[in-house]
């Protein structure tokens, strides 16, 4: 039965590898695929005005030119891959609601412009994974996270103004909401967690109730067979309880971004 487990266990693990791999690869086709359309006038965030208020939606999917669009793709893929392998019941929610929430943001708080690009969501999923790798202390999500960091440290000078053309605001703010969506989700458990628990020292040394009551059973019921036996009298064992009371419980003007 152990065997037949462990098999399940493996198959799982490869199909969820592949849904992994491959939804954020249709996300990443997706703006791909977007970007061939040609598109006139400023379809983004405009702050604090009325008239392209669809931007709050749609300017994760836009970019300025191919420069742009590759410099995001790959971050982008990577944080995308890496929500849904370790948190994929949170691989809609987290970027559905912190992009929204992003975007409203710099509606009302950043400069003026045209705020387009997938990089304030970037800075969101990479916030988002580096908190949860705090929260969670697990070292597999922390060695991801620190890939990442490797790849693209440079990224956390983009939440401080200064590059002329750079949406620093969408960096900022997606930061932050990705910090505040880890605090909320901060008791999830990584997909791993789930199916590959790290036992620990309570784990290893607790024996269920149901044991220990069984265990409390057969020795009084032993002893007291020895007492009736005709065995010697300083053969018959004397009686032993197990005390379970201390057991813990367990459970233009574009800001590209």
């Amino acid at each position: 039965m152990e065997h037949i487990r462990k098999k399940e266990i493996i198959e799982l693990e490869n199909k969820h590898v592949k849904n992994s791999v491959f939804f954020p690869l249709f996300i990443c086709v997706l703006i791909f695929i977007v970007h061939l359309i040609p598109f006139e006038g400023c379809h983004g965030i405009t702050p604090r005005t009325f008239t392209n208020l669809e931007g709050i939606l749609t300017s994760p999917f836009l970019h300025a030119d191919w420069q742009h669009l590759w410099s995001n793709i790959g971050p982008l893929y990577l944080c995308f891959a890496g929500l849904f392998y370790f948190f994929p019941e949170r691989a809609i929610s987290v970027p559905a609601i912190g992009s929204i929430a992003l975007n409203i943001t710099v509606w009302i708080a950043a400069r003026g412009g045209c705020h387009i690009g997938a990089s304030g969501l970037i800075y969101l999923l990479a916030a988002y994974l580096a908190s949860m790798a705090i929260f969670s202390k697990r070292k597999n999500l922390a060695a991801f996270v620190l890939i990442i960091v490797f790849l693209y440290g440079s990224m956390v000078w983009g939440i401080l103004p200064g590059k002329p053309g750079v949406s620093w605001e969408s960096h900022l703010f997606g930061a932050l909401w990705g910090i505040i969506l880890a605090i909320y989700y901060k008791r999830d458990k990584t997909w791993n967690e789930i199916y590959y628990p790290e036992p620990t020292l309570e784990d290893e040394d607790d024996t269920p109730d149901f044991e220990l009551n069984e265990i409390e059973n057969t020795i009084e019921s032993n002893s007291q067979d020895y007492k009736n036996s005709s065995a010697p009298h300083w053969m018959n064992a004397k009686e032993i309880h197990y005390s379970n009371d201390n057991k813990s419980d367990n459970k233009k003007g574009e800001e590209y971004e």
